[in-house]
């Protein structure tokens, strides 16, 4: 097992949409407010204030993110939000009011960007066949739109990419292209997972000082253990990256981070040990580990946590005659139960919420703009029916026994033993901190519990910097923005602040 060490001023945790989105606002794309009107009367006023000499990154985001409303609690996401894509809550289809201006030489920042999956993160583990809840817009990255993705392969599959909703699939190929095409993917370490992060001990902060001083280091990550392993998998043309350069913008700060990863080669027969120092570093994992209910029988071969990626799974259980058991009551749930009603298969749904629980995601989607969801709804309700759907209201999952007969509970305590084939509990995500150690596990609002949906990593609201630990930052689900469009927000945050430690130096 080969080991090295590398200085970088930032590593990133995470290549989905929101490491991507940083990424390319480190590589030294920097965005500017142009001089068109917002539909918003008190950003327009705000905005005709602004030098534009001065990028988004040295502006106020204070001032300008003041009383905006909007579905993310972050008041920098709103903002990044409502420049990109303004008035887009109200589909009035506005132009983008951000210009990109690029200059690595000046602007670019030392900093690499790791994920134990492809570009495009927990996207590679959706099923390709399912339709986004977010229309295609809310889903693109700066820089480079959807639009001009299909002009530049000259392609379009089956469904017009101008659509209110696409494929999860065309998503995840848009993801794995905009690295290429942005030219940062020489700054990405893809199918690498981090094994531990810790803070270094005084001696080894003077031991990295002394090293660095001695070579400049790269931008970009030599181009080994993955990190161009994505041109051989996607059957697209690919523009190479351009050549590495050097650093040009030095974010001040000791290296105060060490990371220890395991690399995949493409390969794949032995893995690489890389340790990698840092003197900031950017949680953007998502959510992808299942939450598990805990209960006897959970661990057994027929249950399972996630989607079934494979159809033969359901087709056996279908020719078992035995109805398939799905636990939850969210979109991953719903796609499981229509997926297995499609082929024949008999399904018990059971949840604990009541079905006309306001916080149930099918009962805060608009009437007729997710037509699966509305017949899924309809279900629960039982305003309409369907005879190979039983719904099991109001009822928790207790106990999965080897013979395959479950045990649920209903809210006054009654029990009822059920005869399945296969059970999915899909409950949700959280996220995956285990290499972290239990000190910097310590960031959520309430910091004796984990970071949570419930209790999201308590953050400064300008800069996305964790209150509790100095050099650490969270965006994206951590930090409750779930939806890739409020999830760049917290890019603009984090490039900002780093931007500014850089010029405050000077």
């Amino acid at each position: 097992m080969a080991s090295s060490v590398q200085h970088y001023d930032v590593v990133v945790i995470g290549n989905g949409p929101n490491g991507l989105a940083l990424s390319y606002l480190l590589a030294g794309h920097w965005p500017y407010v142009s001089s068109g009107e917002h539909v918003n009367p008190l950003l327009n006023k705000k905005l005709k204030t602004l030098d534009a000499g001065f990028s988004l990154l040295h502006q106020d985001l204070k001032f300008l993110s003041d009383g905006l409303e909007g579905r993310s609690d972050n008041p920098v996401a709103k903002l990044f939000d409502e420049l990109l894509q303004p008035g887009a809550d109200l589909g009035l289809g506005c132009p983008s009011l951000v210009n990109w201006v690029y200059d690595p030489q000046r602007q670019s920042v030392s900093h690499l960007v790791i994920g134990d999956k492809m570009p495009g993160g927990s996207w590679n583990g959706l099923p390709g066949h399912i339709e986004t809840l977010s229309p295609v817009s809310w889903l693109e990255l700066p820089g480079y739109s959807f639009d001009e993705w299909g002009r530049a392969w000259e392609m379009r599959d089956s469904q017009d990419e101008s659509a209110f909703r696409i494929k999860t699939e065309t998503v995840r190929q848009y993801y794995v292209d905009y690295v290429n095409q942005t030219g940062i993917a020489g700054n990405l370490m893809n199918r690498t997972a981090v094994v531990s992060l810790r803070r270094l001990e005084k001696s080894e902060i003077q031991e990295s000082q002394a090293a660095v001083s001695m070579e400049r280091q790269p931008t970009v990550y030599t181009p080994i253990y993955g990190c161009y392993c994505l041109l051989q998998q996607t059957h697209h043309r690919l523009t190479p990256p351009p050549p590495a350069v050097r650093d040009n913008l030095s974010i001040p700060g000791n290296y105060r981070f060490e990371l220890t990863m395991n690399s995949e080669p493409d390969d794949g027969i032995v893995s690489v040990q890389v340790k990698i120092r840092a003197k900031y570093v950017v949680l953007a994992v998502g959510l992808g580990h299942p939450q598990h209910l805990n209960i006897p029988g959970e661990h057994l071969q027929f249950v399972s946590h996630s989607y079934p990626h494979d159809t033969q799974l359901l087709a056996d259980a279908q020719s078992s005659g035995d109805p398939i058991m799905v636990v939850g009551s969210g979109l991953c749930a719903a796609d499981v139960i229509l997926m297995s009603i499609g082929l024949g298969c008999e399904v018990f749904h059971v949840f604990r919420r009541k079905a006309s629980d306001g916080q149930l995601i099918f009962n805060k989607l608009p009437p007729g703009g997710y037509p699966e969801y509305d017949k899924i709804r309809h279900w629960m309700h039982g305003t309409v029916t369907d005879e190979k759907y039983s719904c099991f209201e109001c009822h928790s999952l207790q106990h999965v026994g080897q013979d395959k007969v479950c045990t649920v509970v209903n809210s006054l305590g009654v029990e009822h033993q059920l005869k399945v084939s296969n059970v999915f509990i899909l409950i949700g995500s959280t996220t995956d901190l285990s290499f972290l150690p239990a000190d910097l596990q310590k960031m959520a609002v309430h910091p004796s519990k984990p970071v949570s949906k419930a209790n999201p990593a308590d953050i400064n609201p300008m800069t996305f910097e964790v209150r509790q630990q100095p050099g650490l930052y969270a965006i994206g689900p951590m930090v409750g923005d779930n939806f890739v469009r409020f999830g760049i927000g917290g890019a603009l945050g984090v490039a900002s602040h780093l931007v500014r430690k850089s010029q405050a130096e000077t």
